[in-house]
């Protein structure tokens, strides 16, 4: 039987994956009381960060930099510790006025009524077709506006499917092995000739002198390599958004993102939640780079930044769309917030704020419907879904069967609104009915994407990409 001390470890490890920390001292004698005191010092700056302390919240990263050792984890420490600093400084100045709302002239559009009696939808009746097998760990994908083409993600590795035949081509296989890099997101642009990727690491093919540099000041660490090969391959630590051609497989831009990449994975603090996403015409693209990192949105014509969010804590977020199908809106949300916040992406104003009884946005994912109409926000075993026009709830749907207490990681509009498809970290995905707000159906496996047909969709696995359609 565990002592006390030892199931209590256990517990802990379970709910925050730590990684072994080695530190030299009396500590490192005593692994138990070193997790808990990391444990301990994460509460306390969960609640700083909440309290907006900022610093206490400095204080309690330099504990944590104390007793860290891996150059990973200390880097993504020190660019929050960044981060709290620029928040501290801006609290001692005079405080902003509070943005002033936007006023839509449209008269708004009354909430449809939600219909529990509506006939079963045809999605209670979807069948898994075919499975195909990716080469790594599928950790993000995406169908092309045609329903053509499939691109998976993983580490080191882009594979660009065609689901005529269902084979695949490895496009990114001039990356060595000992580069750490791990694709988490991608988003095809509409034209469909085009993806963007967001990574954990980033690989570029560059000419550049052999060899490897790096800088580590107290607020920020980063390195770059180059291996001298034929590819002339370029490795940066840090996180980036690219633009990739999909007949060719070629890199065409990259936009680094500061302050982002490695986190203490799983879902840990700091974990990396990567999300990127075009606007329906592909005019602006939106990316984010990890959980307490701030939004960032490009013109895509002009590679101008448009928006960069002040607000922090996107959590367990995956294939959200967080901008407008208009392209005029993006829907965030700050960490410990009661409220989804819309705002301009042109002017960076407030437009209006989403909320409802109980709400707490300190874990979720808000997502607009294809439709534009409405908005869906995901968090642990609740999703609320509002009507854009009046900013009223039209569904709050709880999920326990789904979720069973773990945190929902999306939730996703189908192509035609009428279905929402929530998925979270223990892999189920709930396939809800927006005409009565009930559960469909489940699915196994982590969320894609639907057919922009809307009569089929794909889900992730481990290795495996399972496709589901309708009879």
């Amino acid at each position: 039987m565990k002592s006390p001390s030892a199931f209590l470890l256990s517990l802990i490890l379970s709910l925050f994956p730590f990684q072994a920390i080695s530190i030299s001292s009396t500590i490192a004698q005593n692994p138990v009381n070193l997790n808990l005191q990391e444990f301990d010092i994460r509460n306390q700056l969960q609640q700083a960060t909440q309290a907006k302390d900022w610093q206490k919240a400095i204080e309690l990263v330099d504990k944590l930099i104390s007793i860290e050792s891996e150059p990973q984890k200390l880097r993504a420490l020190r660019e929050y510790r960044a981060s709290l600093q620029s928040k501290l400084a801006s609290s001692v100045q005079q405080e902003e006025p509070e943005p002033v709302p936007e006023v839509d002239s449209q008269p708004p559009i009354p909430k449809p009524k939600v219909d529990p009696s509506a006939p079963p939808s045809s999605w209670a009746n979807i069948k898994l077709q075919k499975i195909l097998k990716a080469r790594t760990l599928v950790l993000a994908a995406a169908i092309s506006p045609s329903g053509k083409t499939l691109v998976t993600g993983g580490e080191r590795t882009l594979e660009i499917w065609d689901l005529s035949t269902d084979k695949s081509r490895l496009i990114t296989d001039w990356i060595p092995q000992e580069y750490p890099i791990s694709y988490n997101a991608i988003a095809f642009h509409p034209d469909g000739q085009t993806f963007a990727t967001n990574s954990s690491g980033v690989a570029k093919k560059e000419s550049g002198s052999r060899g490897c540099t790096s800088t580590d000041t107290t607020s920020s660490f980063s390195w770059s390599c180059n291996l001298g090969s034929s590819s002339e391959t370029i490795f940066n630590g840090g996180s980036a958004t690219q633009i990739w051609n999909v007949e060719s497989g070629k890199q065409l831009l990259t936009f680094p993102i500061p302050g982002g990449g490695f986190g203490f994975g799983g879902s840990g603090f700091l974990s990396s939640t990567n999300l990127v996403s075009f606007s329906r015409e592909g005019t602006v693209l939106l990316a984010i780079a990890g959980d307490l990192f701030p939004a960032k949105i490009w013109d895509t014509k002009t590679g101008k930044q448009l928006f960069n969010s002040r607000s922090d804590g996107f959590y367990f977020c995956q294939n959200a769309t967080l901008i407008s199908p208009d392209g005029k809106q993006v829907a965030l949300v700050e960490f410990g917030n009661e409220s989804v916040d819309l705002y301009n992406v042109q002017t960076g104003k407030k437009i209006s704020s989403l909320t409802s009884s109980d709400f707490s946005a300190l874990a979720g994912c808000p997502s607009f419907s294809p439709d534009g109409k409405m908005v869906a926000f995901a968090k642990g075993s609740r999703v609320t879904v509002w009507w854009l026009s009046t900013g009223e709830v039209l569904h709050d749907i709880n999920t326990p069967n789904e979720t069973t207490g773990m945190y929902a990681r999306s939730a996703i509009f189908s192509p035609d609104s009428q279905v929402l498809a929530v998925g979270n970290i223990k892999k189920a995905i709930g396939l809800y009915d927006m005409r009565s707000g009930k559960r469909i159906t489940t699915l196994s496996g982590s969320f894609i994407g639907f057919h922009p047909s809307a009569t089929s969709l794909i889900t992730a696995e481990e290795l495996n990409v399972k496709i589901w359609n309708l009879p």
